[in-house]
């Protein structure tokens, strides 16, 4: 879910420019219904009020350590 709300759904939303619904879409079915479709679409509306973008592997090493191990093994 971490991966989700840090990485990609701000960068669906701001870097793709996709729609809320595309987004929502997109994540739902790659993660096969785990993480729920309001969660998603919650997280989605604050990314795109917020302007928020993903992170990046140095602010993740500083600021998530456990992530930034998954994602870089």
């Amino acid at each position: 879910k971490r991966v989700c709300n840090l990485i990609l759904i701000p960068y669906m939303i701001n870097v793709k420019q996709l729609s809320i619904k595309e987004t929502v879409e997109i994540i739902y079915k790659y993660f096969q219904g785990y993480i729920d479709r309001k969660s998603i679409i919650y997280e989605s509306n604050r990314v795109l009020k917020k302007g928020v973008f993903p992170y990046n592997l140095s602010k993740m090493r500083l600021m998530d350590s456990e992530l930034y191990d998954i994602v870089t093994n």
